[in-house]
């Protein structure tokens, strides 16, 4: 329930910065994930591909940059980063458990392609505000939204 919010919400924001940017397709969207095990690949490309149907960014492609987690070995205390789910996560040096110390807990839009109509060839990439900080990014935790107030600081 909380990737369908999260995914309703970035839909949302690709559908509004295209149609501000006077695009009529939407060609590929480039989200940002932090690999904290709330959201998968496999979700993400689902609900996407379902939330997208009958829109302007129906048959998108969708490429997702992950933010790796950190982890610390409980073995022989090795600190690494992993964008691998935490349950398939092992130290590296010595192959025991480690535990998640540090997430990038977001979810948001880097650019968007969008085209004029079937007969333009690309018209624009929007390229959007780089996250200066994870407190400016779109927290996942609790409710995974999308807040309404960044999606105007998109465009």
């Amino acid at each position: 329930m909380h990737e369908t919010f999260a995914m309703q919400g970035i839909v949302h924001t690709v559908l509004e910065c295209m149609r501000k940017a006077g695009g009529l397709r939407v060609t590929n969207v480039q989200l940002v994930l932090g690999a904290s095990g709330h959201l998968t690949a496999d979700v993400v490309y689902q609900h996407f591909k379902a939330l997208t149907k009958d829109t302007p960014a129906e048959n998108a492609s969708l490429t997702i940059q992950w933010l790796p987690a950190t982890y610390k070995c409980f073995s022989c205390l090795y600190r690494f980063e992993s964008c691998e789910p935490c349950e398939q996560v092992a130290c590296p040096k010595c192959g025991d458990v480690a535990l998640e110390i540090s997430h990038h807990d977001v979810c948001y839009v880097s650019a968007i392609d969008i085209t004029g109509g079937e007969e333009h060839e690309k018209v624009n990439e929007l390229v959007l505000p780089a996250e200066e900080s994870e407190a400016g990014s779109h927290v996942l935790s609790s409710l995974y939204a999308v807040p309404s107030s960044r999606e105007g600081s998109f465009c």
